[in-house]
């Protein structure tokens, strides 16, 4: 998301303001402003078919469903600035516009061509309200991320399924489309000053800075509620963002944070302690290589010793080079030992960062450790 650019027509006296984003039946007309919609040709629909498989829980998912290439030509080709005639606040009219792109009519039979198929899904694996929740998000999430430096308004729904790709907002905007279909209450979440946008799902839990809903990240595999968000190199998301309604106050709450967050206390747990046996494996492997270089040397004595003839010395030299490398197999024991622990440490790590399409199986595994 890159911002927003203004410019002032003085013959209409008339304030244009295009909204740029990177990472919203005839035109509305909301307290004084113009925001996108989509002039849909009377046209023959042409439909196209959609396949996607994707990891969620213990198996491989694969959906299908159809998409109108009218629609998709009619979306990608709309009108995308907003236009402002009175003085309304950022907020305001910033949360408008990205619900034109969510609640666009139009929008409704790509929301219910995805929805059947996932309910599908939904049905075959017996999964409850919040393990639908899940699955929603994570066949979002799956969808390839991608950045457009010259197209940089977001896209409707129907073009991010027909791109198959999309960035923070787009995807932000199917997810949220797509879960408030299916009765969640969901808002978006828009990062202005760090150009990025996630949904939020109601939670009595894992609520993400005091806003009532827990954090969807829609840029990557994550856990919903999972509170590490990195939105760059070593950059975590932190700030507090607009919280934009999208009128689903009533709708169903993801009950499941308590779990996400022990999930997430042991990925922090395994975090902690592979970074301190790391430096105790540092540490050891350099005592190691100086016992190494002195063996090497005390080596180098005894072998001197012998062609000395000096025998005296050499057996009561042996038992003290016998000690130092029983002291290195001791320590190089210990050290193997704490190579172990970490590998294992990184077992879990790794386990927990990679397989967020299974919030179930990850919390019956750390509760097995």
């Amino acid at each position: 998301m890159s911002g927003v650019k203004t410019l002032t027509i003085i013959s209409a006296l008339v304030l244009f303001m295009i909204l740029t984003s990177g990472c919203t039946d005839s035109i509305l007309h909301l307290n004084g402003a113009d925001y996108p919609s989509i002039d849909h040709r009377n046209l023959q629909p042409d439909y196209l078919v959609v396949e996607d498989s994707f990891s969620f829980q213990d198996r491989e998912v694969s959906i299908k469903y159809y998409i109108d290439r009218v629609l998709y030509e009619d979306a990608k080709n709309t009108d995308k600035y907003v236009y402002l005639y009175d003085e309304i606040p950022d907020d305001e009219w910033s949360a408008a516009y990205y619900r034109s792109f969510v609640e666009n009519e139009y929008m409704d039979e790509v929301y219910d061509a995805i929805l059947i198929s996932l309910r599908q899904v939904r049905d075959g694996m017996s999964l409850d309200d919040d393990e639908y929740a899940e699955l929603i998000s994570v066949y979002v999430q799956s969808i390839p991320y991608k950045t457009d430096n010259v197209l940089t308004d977001p896209k409707y729904p129907v073009e991010i399924v027909y791109d198959d790709s999309g960035d923070c907002d787009d995807k932000s905007i199917l997810l949220a489309g797509l879960l408030l279909k299916e009765g969640y209450d969901v808002v978006l979440f828009e990062f202005g000053s760090d150009e990025h946008m996630n949904v939020g799902i109601k939670s009595p839990g894992c609520q993400y800075k005091y806003t009532g809903y827990a954090i969807i990240e829609t840029t990557d595999i994550n856990l919903i509620g999972w509170e590490r968000i990195e939105i760059g190199d070593d950059i975590l998301l932190d700030s507090a963002p607009l919280v934009i309604s999208l009128g689903g106050e009533e709708g169903d709450s993801y009950s499941a944070c308590s779990q996400v967050q022990e999930i997430y206390d042991a990925f922090e747990a395994s975090s902690a302690s592979c970074g301190k046996l790391a430096s105790q494996i540092e540490k050891g492997e350099a005592e190691l290589d100086a016992l190494e270089d002195e063996i090497h040397a005390m080596n180098d004595r005894l072998e001197q010793m012998r062609n000395q003839g000096d025998i005296s010395g050499y057996n009561s030299y042996v038992p003290v080079y016998n000690s130092k490398v029983n002291i290195y197999k001791d320590k190089s024991e210990d050290l193997q030992s704490l190579v172990n622990r970490y590998n294992e440490c990184v077992g879990v790590h790794n386990k927990i960062l990679e397989q967020q399409y299974d919030r179930k199986g990850l919390y019956e595994y750390i509760q097995s450790l």
